[in-house]
């Protein structure tokens, strides 16, 4: 078969597999401890025969995703020295390059960000360097994709933690340049957007909030510190900046790059520990209703907005 037919066929192929894809995160979105470093065999040529199971596990030796995770723990920094030392990384999947199969982008925690470009066929190739998103000396944690410039193109948003001074927690930005050579190539670019928060990101997400057409950022971050050793009192209203979580409204990205942090006026809190509100955050309205009829309560229309418009619900809370 000519070289462009079977390109072809192979796109046609992952496009009627697209629901299969959730498989490959079988085994890497844990991206944890389980995850060795050894050394890859050499790749396959064929996929393995698929089963009578709906779901057919893809090696590592076939699709070339051969990322890992290690973590290495030294006297000063471990599970003990750093209480978030085992959350592991982050998955994102998004198209980057346009022509309509997915890429995948991994974090490892000590290791930064892994891109691989999908070959078509459930084949990638590790573009990392090539596409300017390496990253070293950070803890990388959550990484998102998103059009942040509303160019069209998918950007990548990664975020970082870890006891690292501020400038090594900044969270990075890449902007999507479009095609080199068939390679999506990215430029960093979170300070000049105003989003390169230095707090103890857990994952960002992108959403507009305030209807205006343009994606605003929601960024959690998680403090280190023990839940032990946080006070007793109530500190909910007490703005803590590395630990409490922020939304940043993003005031016209497209023509030239600029959020402002307005969490404070959208009524979001943002307590030392506060890892309970991005769960609430995440409710639908469905949800919200049941809980305020759970504790007896009648729902009104105001109850089902959550706080990211910055009125807060009626009622008691858990």
């Amino acid at each position: 078969m000519p070289v462009a037919a079977q390109k072809e066929a192979d796109q046609r192929g992952a496009r009627r597999l697209a629901p299969l894809s959730f498989l490959l995160l079988l085994g890497l979105s844990g991206l944890g401890n389980a995850c060795s470093g050894s050394r890859e065999a050499a790749r396959t040529t064929h996929p393995p025969a698929a089963g009578k199971e709906l779901f057919t596990l893809l090696p590592s030796t076939y699709t070339g995703i051969t990322v890992t995770n290690p973590l290495e723990e030294t006297r000063d920094f471990n599970v003990f020295t750093y209480r978030n030392f085992y959350n592991g990384g982050g998955v994102a999947i998004g198209d980057l390059t346009g022509d309509g199969l997915p890429e995948i982008v991994l974090t490892t925690n000590q290791g930064g960000p892994r891109l691989y470009l999908n070959l078509g066929g459930f084949r990638f190739r590790d573009i990392t360097k090539d596409a300017g998103v390496a990253e070293g000396g950070r803890w990388t944690t959550g990484v998102t994709l998103a059009d942040v410039d509303g160019d069209g193109k998918l950007d990548i948003y990664v975020c970082h933690a870890g006891l690292k001074p501020g400038s090594a927690r900044a969270n990075t930005l890449y902007i999507n340049q479009g095609l080199k050579d068939g390679v999506p190539v990215f430029r960093e670019m979170a300070a000049v957007y105003g989003i390169a928060d230095t707090g103890y990101s857990t994952q960002g997400a992108f959403f507009d909030y305030d209807g205006d057409g343009d994606l605003d950022l929601f960024l959690i971050r998680n403090s280190p510190k023990a839940v032990a050793a946080l006070a007793t009192r109530n500190t909910r209203t007490t703005r803590d900046p590395l630990g409490g979580h922020e939304l940043y409204r993003n005031d016209g990205a497209g023509r030239g790059g600029h959020f402002v942090n307005v969490s404070d006026r959208a009524g979001i809190y943002g307590p030392e520990i506060g890892f309970e509100r991005f769960f609430r955050a995440g409710l639908s309205v469905h949800q919200q209703r049941r809980r305020y009829v759970r504790r007896g309560a009648r729902p009104r229309a105001a109850d089902e907005q959550l706080f990211l418009d910055g009125r807060r619900p009626r009622g008691r809370e858990q």
